[in-house]
Order: structure tokens, then C-alpha cells, then sequence
């Protein structure tokens, strides 16, 4: 009986190793030969080159042994058939199985992001990587991206859930989005064009679906279908922003909704017959005050009734907080007000038109003083807060004090803009590193207003629009507002920018609609030594971004890394159990590996900036066999991801990977002996595909 133990697939120019276990189940002695032949699947006949190789073998009765040949994989066949028969003078038995068989070259893309702020003139050169075969060249501008945010504006017709925060999400959607709409004329006119082109039409299609050219996997092979789905058919609703009639009974409704859900002592629960929660009653307060700063809405007289009971309730709240703090607190004085705490302060400050609850001022005063206190003691978000309220109370002086702490803390860098490296994201659902930041902005431009500052705060947030899938939240509103209504005028800037390239000139103005996106490719003989430099030249004031993707095909083991903003780093180590303890010793040239040996994929990846839907694809060695079997979700320092392992590949699926570093492992088993191609590692963002990286290629060594 003969059990062949082949590989997955066979890669061309891999020296393999094949084998197969011989079994007597007779009780007698048997000698014989076993045989390995290659053959066309679509022939059945016997590849010239690839001759048959015999192994004699000699097994006693129920006896057994393993017999394997070595072979240099040809190219030029993409299937290809094997056979393994042991023949004996009792009689044979055998095996044919089909091989996929992988080329040794593999397309590579990389890119060249360039982000262009001032006016003025940028080159840009792509060299072809050794020993590679061009592919494509692809030049993508986007002349004014401030429309991508417009695209983003909410559109909802009705709560995703019941709940009370859903419920408040249509009201503050489509009150503020309408008035945004109707604050910029040209907005309606842009999009009226942008309709006019079809449901199809680029412009207002997901940024998941565009330039799958460009990914590594095709979108129906990732989990995000759905998502896809969902963000197309929100932008191809961009035109229901201007039916008034439908915005005030979706704006009615909701606040039916929100009349009939609040309880007697003035909070909101998260769903009906929920006890009333204050976090959730700050957000919807908060939410209103927005509106009211905005200028998107009068409140009549059921409203302001609604928003009197609610503060009486946060009223309440506080002077229970300060009841206990004087009761069961050790030094009250040295008290630092809680982020719950701090954002009542915020909000009540938005409402000096009514009354605070009498009971409740003492404790108002005093967690405002604490405040201004210890305001070097507060978060980033809460920093924010207590320089608005400072501001509010006439303490200016302390105001200002705040404002050179947080301008000194910033980060400004010519791509990024201005912004704060510490604000990430953490375990608070109300709080997003988003809301931090335009909470920010409006201190900065309500203490002390700078244009030229204001408009290098909204260049980091444009940059997040540029890798993140904005939903219809209430922090998404909040990010366009800042965008469209402070600092400069970027929606009505026509920027233009003008490239030449490969004797021809490309303009944004000629682009589509506003956005002034353009899009143009090269391929095969025509990418000459002259079409590899890039002259770009922009005129306006608003930023512009755009990229270079450079396609080739090169030998899968000298494939040369690429790093970018996210990068992957790839290193393999050797598992060693002493009976203690596991240890893992890195692999090298001197310390190859040996078939048996467990291997620890190691995959380090860094990103400067928070991203959206990112895909890691890990291409394994021919000699390797994942331990793990089954697709399933995983959680590791912070990071949930979406693993599936397949036959030539390890798939990371990554719906939002935060700024930082983080390292996934995953197990393989050394299954043959050989020389193979090592596989290399490759990370995109497929929200944003120009952001895309890979690690070099190596070849990798087995012993027996």
C-alpha cells in the first residue's frame, strides 16, 4: 500500500522534496521498487526532462518505510500530474494525484504617495528594481479631496437600532447635514452632477470597490462585501441631503422619540425601560448645544422644556457626586475631576440660559475650580474641555495657559499637518481619537483664533478621511463641520494641478467634478526610461494628494522590501520545547531548518496613522504546513483581526488597524526537505490602496 505525503503546490524553480510510505500488509517478505512519474494532466503522457525516478525497497512481513525523491520543479506547466506506484512481485499499488504548479515570478506593487500643501513643482522618478519586467504605471490626483468629505455627509432615513442614541444620531444627522448642505450652495450643485453620471459612475462608488487593479485580493474574497455595499449605496443617496420635507419628518420623528424616552427625572436610558444613564444623557445634551453653536437650529418651546428636565437630572448627578466626595473622600481638595465629571462641566457651560438646579452650584463651583486646578492632570480630551470652560468663567489667563500647553505637545509635519501624537483610541465609546481632535480645533479657534493654525489641524483630519471609511456618527458630522466651516475656504478653492508625464500633460481641472480626480495608465513597452519621471506642479491654496503605483513581475526570491507610513517586517523562528518552558531561537543561514522543526511566523507591523480595512497576506514556503486549520477571529495586545489560512498563503483581515506597532504569530510545520522560495509578506490598506508595503525575498533551506 503506498500513502503519498505531497505538497500543497509546487513552485517553479523549487528543489523539492516528495515521499511516500510503503506498507507490507502481507505476512511475508517482500522486495521491490517504487517509482515517481510526471505526467501532462491534459495528455497523460510522460514530461520530457522530468525522467522517472526509482527507489528499491526491501520490507518485512506488515513491515513499512518511507522512500522520497528530490526534484527541481520545471516551468512551463501550470498543472502537473503525479504518479507513485510500488510494485512488487505480489503485486503494486499506486497513486496519482494533480499539482498546481506557482510561477517564480509574482507581481509586485508598490507606490509613491505624494501630498502636495503649497503651490509649486515636485518630480518624481520610479526605478524598476533589478532583474524585473515592468508591468503598469499608474498616476491617480486627487485635485481638491475636501469633496471626499462632502461624500462622507450623512443620509440616513432612518435608526440602524432602537435605541436612544440611534434614535438621536437621525435627529442630529440630518438636522446639521441639511443645514451644512444648505450653508454651501455648491455643494448641491456638485452633487447633482456626481448623480447625473449614474449609480455606477466612479465618483460614487466605495473606495473599497475602485481600483481593485491596484489591491492584492479582489474585494469578494475579504469580509467587507457589506460594507462596500453599504458605503456605495449611502453615497448614491447624497441627493435625499436636499429633500427638505423628508429632512423635517425624519428630524420630527426623532424628536417624538426622544420626548417620549426620557424619563421623569429627566435622563435617558440606552433602550426603553433601561434606567436612566448619564454618560448617554451628556451625549445627547452635547449633541443639541452643537447645533445650537452651529447656527443649524432654533429650539421651540417643547425642546427647551425637554433640555431643562435633562439638566436638572445632571444637575442632580453632580451634587450626588460632591455629597460623597465630602462624605467618604479623603482630600476633597486635591479631587481631579472625572472625565464623566469634566464633560458636564463642558456641556453646562453651552446652557447659561438655564438656571443651574439650586442645590447643585456648590458642587458646580467646585469641580470648576478643580478643573482649573488641575488641569495639567487631565487627558488630552479633557484638556480641551477645560480650556473651553477656563475660557467660558472669564479665567482667560489659565485659558491661555492651556492653549501654549497643547500648542507646544502638537506635532506638525508638512504631510500631516497639525496634530497630537498621544491621541489614540481607547476603550471610551464616546470619545474617538476624531472627536478629541475637533473638539481641539474649536478651542483653538474660539481662544485664539488662527487661520494658518485651524487649517493645519483640518489637514490631519482630511489625511484621516484619506484612509478611514467614515460612517454617519455623530463624531463623522462633527470631523465635516470642522473641515467645511473653519479656517479657509477649501471647498470653493480651485486648485489645479497639472502633471507632466510621458510627453503629455494631465490637469485636474479636466478631472471629475470638484474632486478634480484623475487617473491614467501605462503599460508593457511603453513604460520607456522617459515615462519614469513624474513633473507635478500645483496652483491653489487647499491640499492635494495623489500617487504613483508601479507594477512589475520579479522572481518571488529576490523580490526587494518596500516600506512605506505602514509596513510589514517579516522574520521566522524555531520553536523549542524543553519540557519547561518554550523558546524560540531565529533562523538563519548557519542554523537552517530541519524537516519536524515547529516554526513561528513572526509579522511585525507598523503604521503612523489609523487605518481602515487592511489586508496582510503572508505567501508561505512550499515546505511549510500551517498548524492551524479553520478561519476564525483573534484578538492579540489590542488588535482584533480576522486570520484564514489558505493553501499558498496566511490572510490578515485588520477592519481598523490603530497608529502603532502591534505583532501577529502564527504556526507552521517544516513538512519536507529542499531548497524553496521563502514567500514574502505584503500589507495594503484597501480603503486607501497607495498605502501598500512588502518585506524581501529569501530563499529557505531544509535538511532531513
Amino acid at each position: 500500500m503506498v500513502l503519498p505525503n505531497l505538497p500543497r503546490y509546487l513552485r517553479q524553480g523549487d528543489k523539492a522534496t516528495l515521499s511516500a510510505l510503503v506498507m507490507n500488509q502481507s505476512e511475508n517478505e517482500i522486495t521491490g521498487n517504487a517509482r515517481l512519474e510526471w505526467f501532462d494532466p491534459a495528455t497523460d503522457q510522460i514530461i520530457a526532462g522530468m525522467n522517472t525516478q526509482t527507489t528499491p525497497f526491501k520490507l518485512s512481513a506488515q513491515g513499512q518505510t518511507t522512500v522520497q525523491w528530490g526534484v527541481t520543479v520545471p516551468s512551463g506547466n501550470e498543472l502537473i500530474g503525479c504518479r507513485i506506484i510500488a510494485d512488487a512481485n505480489a503485486g503494486s499499488d499506486g497513486e496519482q494525484h494533480i499539482l498546481p504548479v506557482l510561477s517564480d515570478q509574482i507581481m509586485i506593487t508598490e507606490s509613491t504617495p505624494f501630498y502636495l500643501l503649497n503651490s509649486g513643482e515636485q518630480k518624481i522618478n520610479i526605478e524598476q528594481p533589478k532583474n524585473s519586467r515592468p508591468f503598469r504605471l499608474t498616476l491617480e490626483v486627487s485635485g481638491n479631496p475636501i469633496w471626499y468629505a462632502v461624500q462622507a455627509l450623512p443620509t440616513l432615513t432612518h435608526p440602524a437600532d432602537d435605541n436612544i442614541l440611534s434614535w438621536f444620531a437621525s435627529y442630529y444627522g440630518n438636522t446639521l447635514a441639511t443645514s451644512i448642505a444648505q450653508t454651501h450652495p455648491r455643494i448641491q450643485k456638485v452633487i447633482t452632477q456626481w448623480m447625473a453620471q449614474g449609480g455606477d459612475a466612479a465618483t460614487l462608488l466605495s473606495d473599497l470597490e475602485k481600483n481593485e487593479e491596484l489591491k492584492n485580493i479582489l474585494l469578494e474574497e475579504t469580509p467587507w462585501v457589506m460594507e462596500a455595499q453599504n458605503d456605495s449605496e449611502r453615497k448614491q443617496r447624497l441627493s435625499l441631503l436636499f429633500d427638505i420635507n423628508r429632512a423635517n419628518n425624519m428630524r420630527e420623528t426623532a424628536m417624538r422619540q426622544l420626548l417620549d424616552q426620557q424619563k421623569e427625572d429627566g435622563g435617558w436610558g440606552w433602550f426603553k425601560g433601561f434606567y436612566p444613564d448619564r454618560n448617554i444623557t451628556l451625549s445627547i445634551m452635547k449633541g443639541m448645544a452643537q447645533l445650537t453653536q452651529l447656527g443649524a437650529v432654533q429650539y421651540g418651546q417643547e425642546e427647551k422644556e425637554m433640555q431643562t428636565r435633562a439638566l436638572r437630572y445632571l444637575d442632580s448627578s453632580i451634587q450626588k457626586d460632591y455629597e460623597a466626595l465630602k462624605r467618604f473622600g479623603t482630600n476633597p481638595e486635591e479631587a481631579v475631576p472625572s472625565p464623566e465629571q469634566l464633560e458636564f462641566l463642558y456641556i453646562r457651560s453651552c446652557y447659561r440660559d438655564i438656571p443651574e438646579l439650586g442645590e447643585a452650584r456648590e458642587a458646580i463651583r467646585f469641580y470648576t475650580g478643580q478643573a482649573e486646578k488641575y488641569w495639567d492632570k487631565l487627558s488630552l480630551y479633557g484638556k480641551g474641555q477645560a480650556a473651553l470652560l477656563t475660557y467660558r468663567n472669564g479665567e482667560k489667563a489659565v485659558a491661555a495657559e492651556i492653549l501654549a500647553w497643547l500648542r507646544k505637545t502638537a506635532t506638525t509635519s508638512e504631510e500631516m499637518g497639525m496634530y497630537w501624537a498621544n491621541n489614540r483610541r481607547g476603550s471610551d465609546y464616546f470619545t474617538s481619537p476624531i472627536d478629541v481632535h475637533t473638539l481641539l480645533m474649536f478651542a483653538f479657534r474660539e481662544i485664539a483664533s488662527d487661520k494658518n493654525e485651524t487649517d493645519r489641524m483640518k489637514q490631519w483630519l482630511l489625511n484621516q478621511k484619506r484612509t478611514q471609511d467614515w460612517e454617519s456618527t455623530p463624531a463623522t458630522i462633527n470631523a465635516i463641520h470642522a473641515l467645511l466651516l473653519t479656517g479657509s475656504d477649501w471647498l470653493n478653492e480651485n486648485n489645479n494641478i497639472t502633471v507632466q508625464w510621458a510627453d503629455k500633460t494631465y490637469r485636474s481641472n479636466d478631472g471629475e467634478a470638484a474632486t478634480g480626480y484623475i487617473k491614467e495608465s501605462l503599460t508593457g513597452n511603453d513604460i520607456t526610461s522617459q515615462a519614469q519621471t513624474f513633473t507635478i506642479r500645483k496652483e491653489g491654496e487647499a491640499p492635494a494628494w495623489g500617487t504613483v503605483y508601479n507594477q512589475y513581475f520579479a522572481p518571488v526570491d529576490q523580490v526587494t522590501a518596500h516600506k512605506g507610513v505602514l509596513n510589514v517586517e517579516k522574520k521566522l523562528f524555531v520553536e523549542i520545547n524543553n519540557g519547561k518552558e518554550r523558546q524560540i531561537s531565529p533562523v538563519t543561514e548557519n542554523k537552517p531548518l530541519k524537516t519536524g522543526d515547529k516554526v513561528i511566523v513572526r509579522l511585525t507591523i507598523r503604521s503612523d496613522r489609523e487605518m481602515d480595512y487592511v489586508f496582510l497576506k503572508d505567501l508561505r514556503s512550499g515546505a511549510f504546513e500551517p498548524a492551524g486549520q479553520v478561519s476564525g477571529s483573534a484578538y492579540r495586545d489590542g488588535l482584533w483581526f480576522y486570520q484564514s489560512p489558505k493553501d499558498v498563503s496566511e490572510n490578515f483581515y485588520f477592519q481598523r488597524l490603530p497608529k502603532g506597532t502591534f505583532v501577529v504569530e502564527y504556526p507552521v510545520y517544516v513538512s519536507r526537505s529542499g531548497e524553496y522560495a521563502g514567500g514574502i509578506s505584503t500589507i495594503q490598506c484597501m480603503y486607501a490602496p497607495e498605502f501598500v508595503s512588502h518585506t524581501e525575498g529569501k530563499k529557505i533551506r531544509v535538511n532531513d
